[in-house]
């Protein structure tokens, strides 16, 4: 597992009540430092699906098992926690790798801006 500076997983201000058998749509603003990218809420949902900020060619995912632990890398998730993206392109995001994580960060490559997410149960 790689080493990764510590960012303390603090509770969203908003987090998300997943609905059996709903879907919701977000934006999640992403950043090139991680410290500035918002945390997503994964409790309860199953499927995650992004739709990059224009500019962005990859999203880094970190993952906190609870609030005020520590995100980590998940680096077995696409190339070294990676996910290769293309504008305007839905990107699903394999459920198995974030299950373990109840928080969610996703750090932009090379842009900033706001991610759309797709949270389903």
């Amino acid at each position: 597992m790689a080493t990764v500076a510590p960012d303390t997983c603090s509770s969203p201000s908003s987090p998300f009540v997943p609905k059996k058998g709903g879907t919701v749509t977000t934006l999640v603003a992403v950043n090139t430092n991680q410290t500035l990218c918002d945390v997503l809420d994964f409790r309860g949902w199953k499927y995650l699906a992004v739709k990059p900020p224009t500019g962005a060619t990859a999203l880094t995912f970190y993952g906190c098992a609870t609030v005020g632990g520590t995100f980590v890398l998940i680096d077995d998730l696409g190339t070294n926690g990676a996910v290769t993206l293309t504008a305007d392109v839905w990107a699903s995001i394999d459920y198995t790798k974030l299950a373990p994580h109840h928080f969610i960060q996703m750090k932009s490559t090379t842009a900033s801006g706001n991610a759309v997410c797709l949270l389903s149960t």
